[in-house]
């Protein structure tokens, strides 16, 4: 058996037609590379690479901590 990944970036878009048509067009290369028969192509909407970033401001005077410290409530 032989498991083939398409790792693609489509940035902001959901990106699902566009990864059904490389998986639809790299079957009959697999095929010829190892002269066999392709069975599967699945497509899956696994995240397990995005990058997200993240960004938060809490003023001193909005929180409930007010009396921790500031460097103390960062590394929590």
């Amino acid at each position: 058996m032989l498991v083939v990944h398409l790792l693609v970036d489509t940035r902001d878009a959901m990106g699902a037609n566009l990864v059904n048509t490389m998986c639809e067009g790299v079957a009959s290369l697999v095929e010829t590379i190892t002269g066999g028969k392709v069975f599967l192509r699945i497509l899956s909407n696994l995240t397990d690479r995005a990058m997200v970033k993240a960004r938060c401001v809490i003023h001193s005077r909005n929180s409930p901590a007010r009396a921790t410290p500031a460097k103390t409530c960062a590394t929590a």
